[in-house]
C-alpha cells in the first residue's frame, strides 16, 4: 500500500488508521473498558419552548374598566382570584388590551400582591396598543408591583 492510502497514528487511547478517505478506529484492549462506557441520553429543548407553559394564561377583556365594562372586568378579576385559591400560577394576557383606567389597574395591582405574598408564580406581558401600555407606564403598575412592602 502506498503512503497515502495508509497513515497510522499513535494516540495513547488507541491506534488511528486512515484508509482511503475514511478514518478507522482500532482501540487497544486495555483501554476498551473505559471507552465502552455509555453516555446518558441527551436531552434536547426545544429553541422556541414557551417558558410559561405551566402557567394558567387568562386572557384580560379588550376594554379593562369597571365603569365602561363592569361585566367583563368582574369575569376577569373573579378568574384571577379563582386561580388565586387554588394556588395556580398566571400568566396575565394583556397583550391585546386597547384600553385601560386606573380603577382597574388598582384593582389588578391588589390582586398580584396577594399572589406576590402568597408566593404564588405570577407573569404577564404588556399590551401592544400604544394608549393602554402609556397608561400602564405612567400608573407604574411594575413599580410598585415589584416594591418591598414593610410589615
Amino acid at each position: 500500500m502506498s503512503n497515502k492510502r495508509r497513515i497510522i497514528k499513535h494516540i495513547s487511547s488507541g491506534v488511528y488508521t486512515y484508509v482511503g478517505n475514511k478514518l478507522k478506529k482500532h482501540i487497544k484492549d486495555k483501554n476498551k473498558s473505559e471507552l465502552v462506557i455509555s453516555q446518558p441520553k441527551r436531552e434536547y429543548k426545544r429553541k422556541y419552548e414557551d417558558p410559561f407553559k405551566n402557567f394558567s394564561k387568562i386572557h384580560a377583556p379588550e376594554n379593562l374598566s369597571f365603569i365602561k365594562n363592569p361585566i367583563d372586568d368582574v369575569e376577569f378579576i373573579s378568574n384571577l382570584e379563582i386561580h388565586f385559591n387554588k394556588k395556580k400560577k398566571v400568566f396575565v394576557v394583556l397583550k391585546y388590551l386597547t384600553s385601560i383606567t386606573y380603577d382597574t389597574i388598582v384593582v389588578l395591582l391588589s390582586i398580584m400582591v396577594k399572589f406576590k405574598a402568597h408566593k404564588i408564580d405570577f407573569n404577564g406581558d404588556y399590551p401592544l396598543n400604544a394608549n393602554a401600555s402609556k397608561v400602564l407606564e405612567d400608573s407604574q403598575f411594575l413599580k410598585y408591583l415589584y416594591k418591598q412592602f414593610k410589615e
